[in-house]
């Protein structure tokens, strides 16, 4: 059963695999285009190319959250969408193997691209000069905020899809609630960090922003899960 549940879902998020692929695939592609070209030119300098994958690389992290956020937002109201939700309530199959299957398939899809970049970027990083003590500070913070993001705006499109009728207000429900959290940060920076060389508050500011993103997004996730499956409407 789960495997069919498994190849179901396969099938409804095909549009949403082909979007993460060029999502994947575009800041590398554009970026070996760019060095070729400086390249060409003789515009570029030594360790150029190690730069701009690590800085594609980056930016794949960051576009991997907007792919989480139509991911989760796809995975249970693009049913309600086709109307297929209504035939499966009539099943005698239970809710809870169907979210599961769903949770899989947009997880898996999120990991990987996680993966992809973060070899990418530990491979073109390892190539370098820098010390364990620059990765520590130029490049952990950035790549756990992305995470917690992807996280945040997963959780909160997940929640928005166990109850919204259609993928993309699913997905703007959930960047809505995550806008809600920047704001609230920007306005606790503005608040707080009054001497910009203020290291200790800058700091404190990181750690909310990543906690409160991890502790809404897991929340969301296991709250939409719930609905989802005690929902009676499809």
């Amino acid at each position: 059963m789960m495997r069919a549940l498994i190849w179901k879902d396969l099938r409804l998020n095909q549009a949403v695999f082909v979007f993460a692929a060029i999502v994947l695939i575009l800041p590398y592609a554009c970026f070996t285009l760019l060095h070729f070209y400086w390249q060409a030119s003789d515009q570029t300098s030594p360790g150029a190319g190690l730069g701009m994958v690590l800085t594609a690389a980056f930016i794949g992290f960051a576009l991997t959250s907007i792919v989480a956020c139509g991911a989760a937002g796809n995975a249970m109201a693009c049913e309600r969408t086709n109307h297929s939700a209504e035939f499966a309530a009539y099943l005698p199959v239970s809710r809870t193997p169907v979210m599961i299957s769903k949770l899989m398939i947009a997880v898996l899809l999120i990991g990987v691209m996680w993966g992809v970049n973060l070899a990418v970027f530990l491979i073109a990083l390892g190539a370098t000069d820098a010390t364990i003590g620059q990765i520590k500070k130029q490049q952990a913070e950035p790549i756990i905020v992305s995470f917690a993001t992807a996280i945040c705006l997963f959780g909160t499109s997940w929640l928005g899809s166990s109850f919204m009728r259609t993928p993309s207000r699913a997905a703007i429900f959930g960047l809505v609630l995550w806008m809600a959290v920047l704001l609230a940060m920007i306005s606790y920076m503005a608040i707080t960090i009054v001497d910009k060389t203020d290291e200790g508050a800058k700091v404190a500011a990181y750690y909310l922003y990543v906690s409160l993103c991890l502790g809404l997004g897991v929340a969301a996730v296991i709250t939409g899960s719930v609905i989802y499956v005690r929902r009676v409407r499809p």
